[in-house]
């Protein structure tokens, strides 16, 4: 029986992991009684091993796989189930004996015969995955685990899934070996006593498929029930959201809650139903996990309404932005309230009294402040796409009681249709006036220039959608001493360990162009082998110096891992104390707008715990464009990626 969790409707899969099965119908039975869905279970006849003798080879090169003397089947009948109940019932295990690995020609030999032949039944009977033991002692390393591999990469070619059973660093050469082919998967086994927190994420990481628990892996709490260790738990609700199949083994102890495994059942299907339903930003991100999504187009592509309307849906970045609007409404008024006073040897007001005075609506001396505040503030809101930052700085205004002038400038014909019908039929827009054009020509079509600029340019490497070109080209907009929001913002970078990604970007076609470019991705099935660390920073109104840039970065591993890459974040700073961030380290909880940047490499490298990654990233500007080049220098040099945006740039020309 499928666990459904109560509130999402989600699926968990429990079942049983057994030896033998000398009666299968009645083991899947015995399963269900136990609240389980499925078996993980041999597929052969254990008395079916195969003799170890061989026949001469007549080339001399290399043994023949013995013949089979015997005239019995090789195991059960397929017809003793249906074939829904094949495929959905079992999961099957490769014969202990069989070892692919072995040093011994005679052994391996017998074993890569036998494995053919039940990877071939494994097929024929249509079940979801074939579970094969890690190699042994010798076995895990050298021939033995490349032989190893080539076994497992055949059985991928027929088409089965399989999960391997092994230590990380030769599940990580057997990936390699399979070419990270997709249908291998990873059977992860939990002991009593778990890794370290960083290894643990390193395995989360994988392509987990199964998750086999052992009953000693379980604790009896103080009124005789199975539960887990507090580390056993945080680590099986982190698993739950990769929905792995659990496969519970060994013997039950004698515990309350029933009889045989329904207690270590129940207590899993218990812990499934505390998870709390996904957030709202859970629920958005969902269907974008590990999809690669190249980086907007700023100038030459327009929003659609759908995309404009989810990014609206963020409740934290709008709340962020009108707190950071009124702050400076609050200190603009505070400094020309101090400003147009006269001096006093007695001492003016503090700019402390002149924000206090501001917020009330008074003049730090005490009258009504009406000649400080005949020259009404003017906001102009850059890229207003279909309106929220002009709605943001309207509620800052009626919060702080600071009247403004807003300017919207957008660039998007079908998004000003929209600003001019809410200026139109919302009262509250009366102090709105609608700019239709490109920023960065915008200078001709408005006198006001701007005492505070709004704006939501941020990529998901801070500068990736052109905010410096777009704000640099709009200073004839600006006052001098105008307050930008965002007044800054830096990019982070991390090495990557995701096999799924790099994996998935390989698809995307032969030849270097998948590599060369930056991709927008909710990153799901990968972990960054060190904590981010500042690469680029922008700050507002600049100086009006060159945007380009390069940063060398490094960092020393955590754990043993393979570097797929480098994932981008950035943080802001809107004014004063508000700010935005996706870096990992200070993310703004809630805020969905943005998903992380991933910065391929063509070929994957190893790092050693305690080692170093060092990598070189350059922003480069010319030519009407805007393009990184990046390029791995620690443990290995690699090629420089994306050489003069050959692969991947960014426009400057407004479509």
């Amino acid at each position: 029986m499928v666990v459904t969790h109560p509130t999402t409707g989600d699926q968990l899969n429990i079942g049983l992991d057994v030896t033998s099965l000398p009666r299968l119908r009645q083991a899947l039975e015995a399963a269900e009684s136990s609240g389980c869905d499925f078996v993980l279970a041999p597929l052969v006849h254990p008395r079916y091993a195969r003799p170890v003798e061989l026949t001469p080879s007549p080339s001399f090169d290399a043994p023949h796989p013995p013949p089979i003397v015997r005239s019995d089947p090789l195991t059960r009948s397929d017809v003793e189930l249906s074939s829904a109940e094949w495929q959905s019932g079992i999961i099957g295990k490769v014969s202990p004996w069989i070892n692919t690995a072995s040093s011994s020609p005679v052994v391996r030999a017998a074993s890569e015969a036998a494995f053919r032949e039940e990877v071939a039944y494994a097929t024929h009977l249509g079940v979801r995955a074939l579970v094969v033991d890690a190699p042994a002692g010798n076995g895990v390393r050298g021939a033995g685990l490349a032989n190893y591999g080539r076994c497992i990469a055949s059985a991928l070619a027929s088409g089965m899934q399989v999960a391997s059973v092994e230590p990380w660093a030769v599940w990580n050469t057997v990936r390699t070996l399979c070419d990270n082919h997709a249908n291998l998967g990873l059977a992860l086994e939990l002991s009593s006593e778990l890794p370290s927190p960083g290894a643990l994420d390193r395995w989360a990481a994988e392509a987990i498929r199964v998750v086999i628990m052992p009953t000693s892996s379980y604790v009896t709490n103080r009124v005789g029930y199975p539960v887990l260790s507090r580390r056993h738990q945080e680590l099986i609700k982190l698993l739950f959201k990769y929905r792995p199949f659990f496969a519970l083994s060994g013997r039950p102890a004698a515990v309350k809650g029933g009889d045989g495994m329904r207690p270590y059942v129940q207590y899993l299907a218990h812990l499934f139903g505390k998870q709390p339903p996904p957030s709202e930003a859970e629920a958005f991100e969902g269907p974008y996990y590990d999809y690669l999504q190249a980086p907007l187009q700023p100038l030459a592509d327009n929003l659609e309404s759908a995309t404009y309307e989810v990014f609206e849906r963020d409740p934290v970045k709008y709340e962020r932005y009108e707190e950071a609007v009124r702050q400076a409404l609050l200190h603009r008024t505070s400094m020309a309230l101090a400003s147009a006073l006269p001096p006093d040897i007695g001492g003016g007001p503090t700019p402390a009294e002149a924000a206090a005075a501001a917020e009330n609506g008074t003049a730090a001396d005490g009258t009504d402040g009406t000649s400080a505040k005949d020259s009404t503030i003017v906001v102009m809101v850059l890229g207003a796409g279909r309106g929220p930052l002009v709605r943001a700085t309207l509620r800052a205004s009626a919060s702080s009681r600071i009247p403004v002038r807003v300017v919207a400038v957008e660039k998007n014909p079908n998004a000003i249709v929209t600003l001019r019908n809410a200026a139109l039929d919302d009262p509250a827009w009366s102090c709105v006036t609608v700019v239709s054009g490109d920023m960065r020509c915008a200078s001709s079509s408005t006198t006001a220039r701007a005492d505070i600029v709004v704006s939501e340019l941020l990529g998901s490497f801070g500068d990736n959608e052109l905010s410096p070109e777009c704000l640099d080209g709009a200073a004839a907009l600006l006052k001098p001493d105008v307050i930008s929001i965002p007044a800054s913002y830096t990019s982070y970078l991390a090495p990557l360990s995701s096999a799924r990604l790099h994996r998935e970007v390989r698809g995307l076609g032969a030849g270097d162009t998948p590599f060369e470019t930056a991709y927008v991705v909710r990153i799901h099935k990968g972990v960054t082998a060190a904590p981010s660390v500042p690469a680029l920073t922008f700050v507002h109104p600049s100086d009006g110096g060159s945007n380009e840039r390069h940063v060398e970065a490094a960092w020393v591993a955590a754990e043993t891992n393979v570097i797929h890459g480098f994932a981008g974040y950035f943080e802001a700073v809107l004014f004063g104390d508000v700010g935005i961030s996706i870096r990992p380290e200070t993310a703004s909880l809630g805020m969905f707008s943005w998903f992380p940047i991933y910065f391929p490499v063509k070929t994957p490298v190893l790092v050693a715990k305690g080692g170093t990654v060092r990598m070189h990233l350059w922003r480069r500007v010319g030519g009407g464009r805007v393009w990184y080049e990046w390029a791995l220098a620690e443990p290995a040099v690699s090629a420089v990626h994306n050489v003069g945006g050959k692969s991947y740039s960014l426009g400057l020309t407004t479509g």
